[in-house]
């Protein structure tokens, strides 16, 4: 799979060729963000492995985020690596802010399944990987031990998929043979505006949530959507559309109309349409932005 010396045997997913940022120095292969932004790309196997033993060592530098990536299905109709392969999270835990993330810490099965044990070494240093995967049992290694196990493909396994955010993914964890893949690492941010909060959820790491142009709930995605504060934001959540929802169950729209950004009501501007209105105080006041826990603020006299 890896002679050592070159990069013979992989290539860039949906190319021919190891784009330039990933080299081969001093017998590994190394992501270099300093290359031409042309030359990035998570890079594949030539080969195709089914009932595999892969061992590894990763180190990552301050701050770093990659994974490693495996039963993937090459095809142009799946755009990315992770639209059909699991994946073993590769992570400076205290540097990065998927550390503070349930399931996407370094050696989780992404967004699946935690560590049973947390064996990670400190940036900078090597860490020895090994991912055995066996007539649908799958074992995950991190510096010698067994961190994640569990039976692929399974009534158990298409649980855990439904309720992560793969979940919209239909191929996603079901192929029983596929490439391995080395994610690009990033060292970048992006900044997505979106009104539709369920494609929020599947790109973004922190979110700010606004009302007329005022940021009135900002935390981390997990956060927002697994303990929304503002009344504004779990309204939204509750309007979102739902593949398993009940036939004809009907959505629950947020009452009344959004005013005129030239006539916005005095005090809070979301108090005339909030099912916890408190008179007298929400429409007198502007709440300020405060912290409501780590890393999560809300503007909202519910929490002072």
């Amino acid at each position: 799979m890896f002679d050592g010396q070159t990069t013979k045997g992989w290539h860039t997913y949906l190319k021919d060729t190891v784009g330039s940022k990933w080299q081969v120095k001093d017998g590994a292969i190394v992501f270099d963000p300093s290359q031409p932004q042309s030359g990035g790309g998570d890079i594949v196997t030539n080969e195709v492995y089914e009932n595999y033993e892969l061992g590894l060592e990763w180190k990552i530098s301050k701050g770093g985020n990659s994974g490693i990536i495996f039963d993937i299905q090459e095809d142009p109709k799946f755009t990315a690596t992770y639209l059909t392969g699991p994946e073993m999270q590769v992570l400076d835990n205290d540097g990065h802010p998927d550390g503070k993330i349930h399931k996407h810490r370094a050696g989780d099965l992404y967004d699946l399944i935690p560590c049973s044990k947390e064996t990670v070494k400190p940036v900078g240093e090597w860490n020895e990987v090994e991912i055995v995967s066996k007539n649908g049992s799958l074992k995950l290694y991190l510096n010698g031990t067994n961190v994640v196990s569990t039976t692929l493909w399974d009534d158990n396994w298409k649980k855990l998929v439904a309720g992560s955010k793969f979940k919209q993914w239909p191929g996603f964890g079901t192929f029983k043979s596929g490439k391995i893949d080395l994610q690009e690492k990033f060292g970048l941010t992006y900044l997505f505006i979106a009104h539709d909060l369920s494609v929020v959820e599947h790109i973004s790491t922190r979110v700010a949530v606004m009302y007329l142009g005022r940021v009135v709930e900002q935390a981390s995605v997990d956060q927002i959507f697994h303990d929304p504060k503002h009344p504004y934001t779990r309204a939204l959540l509750r309007s979102i559309p739902r593949m398993r929802s009940r036939s004809r169950e009907r959505l629950t729209p947020i009452a009344g109309a959004v005013p005129h950004p030239y006539d916005r009501p005095s005090g809070c501007p979301f108090h005339p349409r909030c099912p916890e209105f408190m008179p007298g105080r929400c429409d007198k006041e502007e709440p300020a932005l405060r912290p409501v826990g780590d890393k999560h603020a809300v503007s909202c006299f519910l929490y002072p």
